[in-house]
């Protein structure tokens, strides 16, 4: 087999398969609403994923702030049909965090290596 005049090159995957163990409920929303007046979902995922976050307290005069930020890696582009999603919320080791942003990191060639899914939360401490 020639492969002499083809132009490709194959790209390793940034997320390992083995290292998405965490399982991960994701809703996506569209920016346009029903005529309830609430956003449209988009879809609901159940996958695995590598989960890293970090939390810091605050303290005001007035509280204590507990604020979270966690990543969530996927091996894939699991939305490939839409470029800018960055609204809904995942489950993820029971608890509910907002989607902050969602980040498709590219090859050169402009394929999507992997997919990072930013996600926020805040709770007053007593």
């Amino acid at each position: 087999m020639d492969l002499e005049g083809l132009n490709f090159m194959i790209y390793p995957k940034l997320v390992r398969k083995c290292d998405c163990k965490i399982p991960v409920e994701i809703h996506f929303y569209f920016d346009e609403l029903d005529e309830n007046g609430q956003q449209l979902e988009l879809s609901v995922l159940n996958v695995k994923c590598n989960y890293q976050e970090e939390t810091k307290n605050e303290i005001t005069d007035r509280s204590n702030i507990s604020r979270g930020i966690g990543k969530i890696y996927l091996r894939d582009d699991i939305i490939p049909q839409y470029e800018n999603i960055n609204d809904g919320y995942v489950i993820i080791l029971g608890n509910k965090r907002q989607i902050a942003q969602v980040v498709k990191s590219r090859n050169p060639d402009g394929t999507v290596n992997y997919l990072r899914i930013d996600v926020k939360w805040a709770r007053i401490l007593k």
